[in-house]
């Protein structure tokens, strides 16, 4: 949203659209050397070695990997059988069908009724009401601003209220 101020990019779509994709580049460049995750090549793979070298890679050469890979072979023992769904599966269960149209239904307000309209407009608005068109479009940074610390804020309150 900042990048698309008239006083820093302005109305270059060119440069905003491709903003992003030098940012995933960069992201994609950082994560190339990363490995696997330990869970997926000791059962998905089932390559033990590689396995090994993952852990060590994210947590470390201190940590003990054999109890490591031992506690992933028990969670995957004791945990249910996976099986990939097929979207025609979803929709032949009712309980599944149910909570695909419950989310498709929950994202749709979400975005024509929720806050979104209202963020989108926001720089209008506020030049509609007096404001400079400068001041309209930091009052829509900063309206911005308090949303993302409030999502935090309020995330980081009921994630602790469920540890509790």
């Amino acid at each position: 949203m900042i990048c698309g101020l008239r006083y820093v990019l302005g109305e270059n779509l060119f440069v905003l659209i491709g903003l992003p994709i030098f940012a995933n580049l960069c992201a994609l460049l950082v994560l190339a050397p990363c490995p696997e995750t330990p869970k997926f090549l000791l059962i998905n793979r089932q390559d033990k070695i590689r396995a090994l070298k993952s852990i060590a890679f994210f947590q470390g050469t201190k940590v003990d990997r054999e109890k490591v890979l031992e506690a992933i072979n028990a969670e995957n023992e004791h945990g249910a059988v996976r099986q990939k769904t097929s979207l025609g599966e979803i929709w032949r269960t009712p309980y599944l069908r149910q909570a695909q149209v419950i989310g498709t239904v929950a994202q749709l307000l979400q975005i024509s009724v929720g806050i979104q309209p209202i963020v989108f407009l926001s720089s209008e608005l506020f030049f509609r009401a007096g404001l400079s068109k400068f001041a309209a479009e930091m009052g829509s940074v900063g309206m911005i601003a308090l949303m993302a610390v409030a999502t935090v804020k309020l995330n980081y309150q009921f994630t602790f209220r469920l540890l509790a």
